[in-house]
């Protein structure tokens, strides 16, 4: 993986890749962020050149300079965001989409996470005779109260970029807004209110918190598809604060980390990503983007 500073421009990045892969054909997959690619490195030929670029938009910026070379053999993957819910979702032959919001939601949404809680202890066999049905039990009840929880924020975060309000949710406290009562997750409204409307309005916007709430609710009568609502870093706060009350001393980062290396090669190989880059590779001949049987670890 070629680690960048998010100062360095578009065009250098691009530069550094065109440079590098002048030799021989090696394929190269750009992310949006440094944890992307550990998950990435899982599933791509070791060959393949991995960047990551720091943002979407310095993705796109990098994509639109090798598009107009043209350059062959690149391809980058982005995050969904909101695109599939605002219908512009913004792929292409070689910018493609994750399944989910983003790279965390789709950690927490396929068969890693059970791993994950068995890790962690959230799950533990009742018996000397493992109990699967249990497990996905378990991991389903979870994954919908993290959802359910979780959404409001994520639709928060929509009519924000909607209505460019420009709430800067990097100064929110998740731990002011989510608490655990008989064992599951609760959002305590009010807090909500104060850290939105408060801390997180630096732009001084002057929307009103009932409109806002009117919204959401017209957003969860409309029944979206919550893996596209949800933000993977709110998911995983909530995830700090559910372990944390069953006394798991954890944090963020390790949270984070550990869901990204128990989504294995196998979880990505069923999602529609994986299909998306074989078809890429198909176009590609010669670009040996993907491991092969053999090679997967």
């Amino acid at each position: 993986m070629r680690q960048l500073s998010p100062l360095v421009r578009p065009s250098e990045i691009a530069a550094w890749i065109m440079f590098g892969s002048q030799q021989r054909k090696r394929p190269v997959l750009i992310a949006e962020g440094k944890s992307d690619v550990h998950v990435y490195a899982q599933i791509v030929n070791p060959e393949c050149r991995l960047f990551y670029a720091e943002g979407k938009d310095c993705v796109l910026s990098v994509m639109k300079i090798i598009r107009a070379k043209p350059f062959p053999g690149v391809v980058a993957i982005i995050d969904a965001d909101f695109g599939r819910l605002c219908g512009d979702l913004g792929e292409g032959d070689d910018v493609i989409c994750t399944d989910t919001h983003d790279i965390e939601s789709l950690t927490i949404k396929h068969s890693g996470f059970g791993r994950f809680l068995i890790k962690h202890q959230v799950y533990v066999s009742s018996s000397i005779e493992f109990s699967f049905a249990g497990l996905q039990k378990v991991t389903g009840d979870l994954q919908r109260e993290l959802l359910s929880i979780g959404s409001v924020l994520g639709y928060i975060r929509l009519i924000s970029a909607r209505a460019a309000l420009r709430f800067d949710f990097k100064v929110l406290r998740h731990e002011a807004i989510f608490h655990m009562a008989k064992g599951h997750l609760e959002v305590n409204m009010s807090c909500l209110e104060t850290e939105i409307m408060g801390r997180c309005n630096t732009a001084n916007s002057k929307a009103a918190w009932p409109v806002i709430m009117k919204h959401i609710e017209q957003h969860r009568a409309a029944n979206d598809d919550l893996w596209q609502v949800c933000c993977g870093h709110d998911l995983a706060n909530l995830l700090v604060i559910y372990l944390r009350s069953r006394s798991i001393q954890i944090n963020l980062p390790q949270v984070e980390a550990d869901l990204l290396l128990t989504f294995d090669t196998l979880d990505f190989t069923t999602t529609r990503m994986y299909s998306k880059l074989v078809q890429w590779e198909t176009r590609n001949p010669g670009y040996l983007l993907l491991r092969r049987p053999t090679e997967v670890h």
